[in-house]
């Protein structure tokens, strides 16, 4: 119960997979199948109604095709063309209506002879038919897996020659195929109290081994990496150093810990060890294959694994290795990030991609997610990325008769031109997991040697600090000036304010190290302020507040509102802080019950970093909210800097609402403050916005405005980045933003947008909302969106003097049903809409959106990919081709 719920509708080959799809989403979703042979597509319009029921599905997996193209006759088809099409569309009609996530599968092969007693069938019509489902599906944004590219490769290996059904194996691939198309759209894990849960799934494999899976927003697929803690290390020990090693072409995750030489070293480290599942992604985002983002992907892990472990944040604590792809992976990802002290590759083909050149035995076949453009591989090659290595310590192992030997050798000797210090293993041997026996050992030595080295360094800088053991000897350092003041690790209660502010730092120019340290605070303690609560209230000018990982626990909400850190001085940096937020009420509703004056339900919210000073800066922070709050946002903050952070919410399906028995919705009749009913078929965030910034400060009078928010990545929040209501000129670059449920970017006037990416899966990439909104210069690329749900806007844009540009970040990421709107806007997502205004506005539209010029929209200029309905004045408009 409360587990998503899976419809299977197929014919007898999904009867074939069916029990491997269950047994893969085990504990994840409960896997349902129509109680037949759905046949042909003709059956499956007769039969639909009573397969779907009176119950709610989450996904429906669907297919039919292979009884439509059964011979009758040597010329006559079960199903002509036509009528499968308008089978087809009536199906998937039908089908929306449900409100589930939606995966048409392709038909598979049938084989080159036929087996008595079943019908002959035409290879071609299978190709023929899949193309006509293909062509409904990408009008209705509907996903395909296609089964029948997954089995074609080795199709003699998987289907008897004269079967159209599989034997085992080809079962396994099948079911396997399915299943990660199913938990790519599973909703979050609902408890029983109705709340969906984003959570990734850390479960112990063995004493000191955890396994984290986890739905990779990067690629769309279920994915995993392992955990392996040193000795008498756990999930609450204070924080550790962290290795992560990357497994080569044709491994996985736990090979280090399937052979017993590579197994014992693991286990012997010091450090906590990351796994990372890699597959056959050469850890990179392909340039020629936009749905193969494994670069993302392994920061994806390195982020779940520094809010879920107990690692160290930043350089000084993280280190990287890997052998074969792995040893790739390891010296590109550390030049990539620049965030490693260390990287070790072992036989790594670390001059690639390139060229041939002579001798043909020292080269490495070109893979084909690399392309064929030696000006983009110039970009993904490590040996051309030696000079952002210039802060990281490297080992290189390889092996002397290896045909990356000489790879090897000139990213050495470059390095070492570059003045890099390298510590080299040549070992005798080839291209063999032997020679990773060999080389691990001193690999994870030279690893460990470092991150410990980096660690004496902060001992050495911490020697010149006043090092306190407890809290009560930390506080009288907090009113002082130019203090040194490093807290030992170790986990600490804050359990003894004595006001609202549990810890207020008003002295300035000071520096606290509390790297290592966990401090636990207890929600209960909330009720006996009436006020607003500051967790860390930083006054003073010029302080640095670094290493900390801050916890609340529980769920009792503060009366007066709760800031887990506040920045009111002027100069302070934070960096290298951990959040995890809990405790607000209501939560589990978003907005509904409204958020100020007016609210149907007074919230008492819980909010992440408060930035109120000028000049601050907050810089590789995670924020991880399980409460109704911002996760970080911005109130009087001038020239402020957001860099490096995450923010994580949570996200629910309002029909999950809509169907509780008990609880405030309940009780509201499931009413908005607004008055309007909560309406069904959409998502809503548990917390508020992400990245947010607030027009001014009534308390200090001052304008928030110049904020700059870089490569940050903000998910599952109502807004993602919003700086709409913040003056002068602000910029936001390099961020991502996914799976929002109003918006990704909101912005107004003199705001730069640029190398941003954020999708539409439940909200509009981008609002420029208002009419007086100027001169705003905006690039997003669209993630992956064809799958939206609950609108129908791509973005929207009013005001004057703006350049836009908006791209897909892979094909078919944006449905040519979602809409570019200029000219109108919307109070809030499900709003009736209200004529604005646009004028000179600059957009290229290279996604497939539908652009919309309402009446108001004039003397603009549209060059578009997508389809253009101008009902506006003065417009320049033409299709891009």
């Amino acid at each position: 119960p409360g587990l998503p719920r899976v419809l299977l509708i197929g014919d007898s080959v999904s009867m074939g997979y069916t029990l491997r799809v269950r047994a893969a989403l085990k504990d994840r979703a409960n896997v349902h199948r129509v109680p037949t042979n759905a046949g042909a597509s003709s059956q499956g319009v007769v039969n639909l109604e009573r397969w779907l029921g009176d119950g709610r599905w989450d996904v429906i997996h669907f297919n039919f095709g292979l009884h439509d193209v059964r011979l009758l006759k040597a010329d006559e088809i079960n199903v002509p063309r036509e009528r499968y099409e308008a089978n087809v569309r009536t199906i998937v009609a039908r089908l929306e209506r449900t409100g589930a996530s939606l995966i048409w599968a392709t038909t598979t092969p049938v084989p080159p002879q036929r087996r008595p007693g079943q019908y002959p069938r035409n290879p071609d019509d299978i190709v023929a038919y899949n193309a006509i489902a293909a062509r409904v599906m990408g009008e209705h944004g509907i996903p395909i897996n296609d089964l029948h590219a997954a089995v074609q490769p080795a199709i003699r290996e998987l289907q008897p020659l004269d079967d159209v059904h599989f034997n085992a194996r080809g079962y396994d691939v099948l079911g396997a195929r399915v299943a990660e198309s199913i938990a790519a759209v599973l909703p979050g894990r609902t408890s029983r109290d109705g709340r969906g849960s984003a959570e990734p799934r850390i479960t112990p494999l063995e004493p000191r081994v955890w396994s984290c899976e986890f739905e990779s927003r990067a690629l769309g697929l279920p994915m995993r990496f392992l955990v392996v803690l040193p000795e008498g290390a756990t999930l609450a020990s204070a924080p550790l150093p962290a290795i992560y090693f990357l497994h080569g072409r044709g491994r996985h995750e736990r090979t280090l810990l399937e052979y017993e030489s590579t197994r014992s070293r693991v286990f012997a480290s010091p450090c906590a060890v990351i796994l990372p599942r890699g597959r056959d992604g050469w850890y990179v985002n392909s340039p020629v294959v936009p749905a193969d983002r494994y670069a993302d992907c392994l920061d994806e892990v390195i982020a779940l694994a520094e809010c879920h472990f107990p690692l160290g944040l930043g350089a000084r604590s993280r280190a990287i290795g890997g052998w074969s792809m792995g040893g790739y992976g390891a010296a590109y990802t550390a030049a990539r990030r620049g965030d490693f002290a260390a990287a070790a590759p072992i036989i790594g083909i670390l001059d690639y991609p390139r060229a041939e050149i002579e001798p043909r035995s020292q080269n490495y076949a070109v893979q084909p997610r690399f392309g064929s453009d030696p000006d983009v591989w110039a970009t993904l090659n490590p040996r051309q990325m030696v000079a952002n290595l210039r802060t990281t310590q490297l080992f290189v192992a390889y092996a002397d008769q290896a045909a990356e030997r000489q790879m090897n050798e000139v990213f050495i000797a470059d390095a070492r031109a570059a003045g890099l210090a390298v510590e080299v293993m040549r070992i005798s041997g080839g291209h063999t997991f032997p020679v990773v026996e060999q080389a691990l050992p001193a690999a994870f030595a030279f690893l460990e040697k470092t991150l410990a080295a980096r660690r004496h360094e902060g001992a050495a800088t911490a020697a010149k600090f006043a090092v306190v053991r407890s809290l009560a000897e930390l506080r009288p350092y907090l009113a002082r000036d130019g203090v040194r003041v490093r807290l030992a690790a170790g986990t600490y209660s804050l359990d003894d304010a004595t006001s609202e502010n549990f810890l207020h730092f008003t002295g300035s120019d000071s520096h606290f190290d509390f790297t290592g340290v966990r401090l636990e605070v207890e929600s209960a303690r909330f009720r006996q302020f009436k006020a607003g609560i500051n967790l860390l209230l930083l006054a003073g000018d010029r302080i640095v507040l670094e290493g900390l990982a801050l916890e609340t626990l529980g769920d009792t909400p503060p009366r007066g509102g709760c800031r887990a850190i506040s920045v009111m001085g002027r100069g302070v940096v934070v960096r290298d802080v951990s959040l995890r937020l809990s405790g607000s009420f209501p939560y589990g509703y978003g907005s509904f019950f409204g958020i100020g004056a007016g609210a149907a339900i007074n919230p008492e919210k819980q909010n992440g970093i408060r930035v109120g000073g000028i000049d601050d800066q907050i810089i590789n922070c995670r924020v991880i909210m399980r409460c109704f709050g911002h996760g970080i946002f911005l109130r009087g903050a001038q020239n402020a800097l957001v860099r490096d952070c995450y923010v994580e919410g949570a996200l629910r399906r309002t029909d999950d609402i809509l169907a509780e028995q008990a609880g405030p919705a309940f009780e509201q009749k499931f009413t908005q403050y607004t008055g309007d009913p909560i309406p069904p078929g959409e998502m809503t965030s548990l917390s508020e916005d992400g990245i947010r910034a607030y027009p001014n400060d009534p308390e200090t009078k001052r304008r928030t405005q110049d904020i700059r928010v870089e490569n940050c990545r903000v998910t599952r929040m109502r807004r993602g980045i919003c700086l709409a209501y913040a003056a002068g000129r602000n910029v936001i670059a390099g961020c991502e933003v996914t799976e929002s449920e109003r918006v990704a970017y909101h912005v107004q006037t003199d705001t730069t947008i640029r190398g941003c990416r954020g999708d539409a899966l439940y909200s509009q990439v981008l609002d420029i909302s208002t009419a007086a909104a100027k001169n705003s210069d905006v690039e997003i690329a669209v993630l992956d969106s064809h799958a939206f749900y609950g609108h129908r806007v791509l973005a929207t844009v009013n005001g004057s003097g703006h350049r836009l540009v908006l791209t897909e970040a892979g094909p078919g990421f944006v449905s040519a049903s979602l809409t570019i709107d200029l000219g109108q806007a919307r109070s809030a997502p499900g709003a009736e809409p209200e004529l604005s205004r646009a004028t000179r506005i600059d957009l290229s539209n290279l996604t497939a959106a539908t652009v919309m010029l309402h009446p108001t929209a004039t003397a603009s200029t549209v060059v578009s990919m997508g389809s253009v309905t101008d009902k506006g004045t003065g417009n320049n408009v033409r299709r891009k081709q």
